[in-house]
């Protein structure tokens, strides 16, 4: 069964791989030319090494979770497992095969840098240890990230929610401890810490070995301290990251049958959430009720935490107390303050919409047998549309509510007039609107789960990252005309933007309001095509998918038109068939 799988996963498709490595390749290389051509003065090789290595790093935890983690996580939703798990064959083969296939398909995405590293090699600006550690601790990292997140979505349902809780009660007893009673409880902590270090040479010991097999400050040091950066050093932060990943299939292994009883046969809703009334738009009100079982509380947590902290501090201004968080704070103001928070707010109420849409389900073969009911329903185009705006919305909305306190307070502090904070609203509205029709025109359009993950990936992470390619060249035209510069340069300070911009400060916010007109039409565009080619779309998405390739051809041969027999050909034949 092991190689019968992997054989079959390693058949599928490759295109949505080979424009997800481009597109890891792109990014690599726009970060490289920024960072060489866009830097004043001549760049320096260790920092462009280890900025380098930090972002693969990043760009490769999530890719993994996205290639290794979905599959995984999505896998025991299919009821077809069950034909899977009473066939011979042991779990191990199963989860193994599942595993080592999307571990392939992470390499083969991680590999698109490949080429840079061995050209930076060839330059001097890097060695053979160096190059090895960039390329081999983000598959690793990344492996052990999708495996981690399916170990998660494996869990049962009250071990789930007891990690949000305990994750909320961690976030509140930090903001006590290291915000209300900052000024006491830091250097006490100190102190203990340095303590406990000195009493258990066991405890520093482990403690610094847990350091050395760090990933994040490895990829670090990479740039800054290559001497420190060995190959038993290397090889064994790949061997503990491969290690945990290890430890994570075993998990996999003995949660998979009963989460897959668990999601197939188990009460998994609110009884109270479907006793309300259904309404005029039952796939709406189904759609709203789906996708609230899971609404990502954790980031929401995060987000309202530093947000909340943010605006308070803000509001208060002179009456802030010294002692609370104000390191932190000052922290966020370095990097960009209200203006970086407002552009990820945002952009983390996009990434529903880039990933979900409402409707489609986590497999193909769920896909069809939910269509198969769908489409014999008279529900049209527009349902379909608004049952996909309320899954997004039912997603997104918190963090549009933390962006809008925000703005509320950085307009409460004179940072910013209420002209920016309208203006803010009103691209944040376009923005969000191309988004959901950018993505809900390939709605019906999406072959694979893999295109559905190479959009979501480029939406949720790439934009950003291009984004800040944009900021760091120093194209402010081109910041502008984006829609996170464009949030992010309104969201500045009237002061800070103005020495940003210069002299150049009317004609960008002119770029503004012309980018945005031009992603509402091209939106409405978008949609009015979606609306008018849905139905043709879906029942065409699921033909495809429910016949076989032998059987579309078949077909295709027998609606072609026969040719019409020349009429010298007719009188022979006529003369053929005359009685005589």
């Amino acid at each position: 069964m092991f190689r019968a799988i992997l054989r079959t996963h390693l058949r599928q498709s490759w295109r949505s791989l080979r424009l997800l490595a481009v597109l890891v390749a792109a990014l690599t290389l726009g970060f490289l030319g920024v960072e060489v051509f866009g830097s004043g003065g001549s760049p320096q090789p260790g920092d462009v090494v280890s900025r380098l290595a930090k972002s693969h790093l990043l760009v490769g935890i999530v890719v993994g979770g996205c290639l290794v983690g979905w599959r995984l996580a999505q896998l025991p939703k299919s009821r077809a497992l069950e034909f899977t798990l009473v066939a011979p064959g042991s779990d191990w083969e199963f989860v193994g095969a599942e595993v080592l296939a999307a571990a392939v398909r992470t390499v083969v995405v991680l590999s698109a840098p490949l080429p840079l590293l061995v050209m930076l090699a060839s330059m001097g600006w890097s060695d053979a240890r160096q190059a090895t550690t960039i390329y081999a601790v983000p598959i690793a990292a990344g492996t052990l990230a999708g495996l981690g997140l399916a170990v998660v979505a494996y869990e049962p349902m009250w071990v789930r929610k007891s990690l949000e809780r305990l994750l909320l009660a961690t976030i509140v007893l930090y903001l006590v401890c290291c915000g209300l009673f900052g000024a006491a409880f830091v250097p006490w902590l100190s102190r203990q810490w340095h303590q406990w270090q000195l009493a258990s040479g066991i405890f520093s010991t482990s403690l610094a070995v847990l350091g050395q097999l760090n990933p994040f400050r490895l990829t670090e040091e990479v740039g800054s301290d290559p001497s420190s950066v060995t190959w038993f050093r290397a090889g064994a932060v790949v061997s503990f990251l491969l290690a945990l990943s290890a430890a994570c299939a075993c998990r996999l292994v003995r949660r998979l049958r009963p989460h897959h009883y668990e999601e197939n046969y188990d009460r998994q809703f609110d009884r109270r959430a479907y006793q309300q009334a259904v309404g005029d738009r039952p796939l709406s009100w189904w759609t709203a009720r789906r996708v609230s079982r899971f609404k990502g509380n954790v980031n929401l947590y995060l987000a309202w935490a530093t947000v909340g902290l943010y605006s308070s501090w803000l509001v208060l201004a002179d009456r802030w107390p010294p002692w609370l968080a104000t390191q932190l704070l000052w922290m966020i103001e370095s990097f960009g303050g209200g203006a970086i928070l407002a552009a990820a707010a945002v952009q983390l109420a996009v990434v529903p919409t880039a990933f979900l849409n409402g409707l489609w389900d986590s497999n193909e073969q769920q896909r069809a047998r939910r269509l198969e009911l769908l489409l014999v329903t008279p529900l049209g185009a527009r349902q379909y549309l608004w049952a996909s705006v309320t899954a997004a919305w039912c997603r997104g909305r918190g963090y549009v509510l933390a962006a809008l306190v925000l703005w509320a307070a950085a307009l409460h502090a004179g940072r910013i007039s209420s002209a920016d904070v309208i203006t803010l609203c009103a691209v944040s509205a376009v923005y969000m609107l191309l988004s959901f029709s950018v993505m809900f025109r390939f709605f019906a359009r999406t072959d694979s789960d893999h295109d559905v993950t190479v959009r979501g990936i480029f939406w949720s992470v790439g934009l950003p990252l291009l984004t800040a390619a944009v900021y760091q060249s120093g194209a402010t035209a081109m910041l502008a005309a984006s829609p996170l510069g464009a949030i992010y340069l309104l969201s500045l300070p009237a002061a800070a933007r103005e020495q940003l911009l210069g002299a150049d400060a009317p004609g960008v916010i002119h770029v503004v309001w012309a980018a945005q007109a031009f992603y509402l039409c091209l939106s409405v565009v978008l949609l009015r095509r979606a609306l008018a080619s849905f139905d043709h779309e879906i029942r065409e998405w699921f033909a495809n998918h429910c016949v076989s390739v032998h059987v579309r051809r078949q077909s295709k041969r027998t609606r072609r038109p026969r040719a019409v027999p020349s009429s010298a050909t007719v009188a022979p034949l006529a003369d053929v068939a005359a009685p005589k």
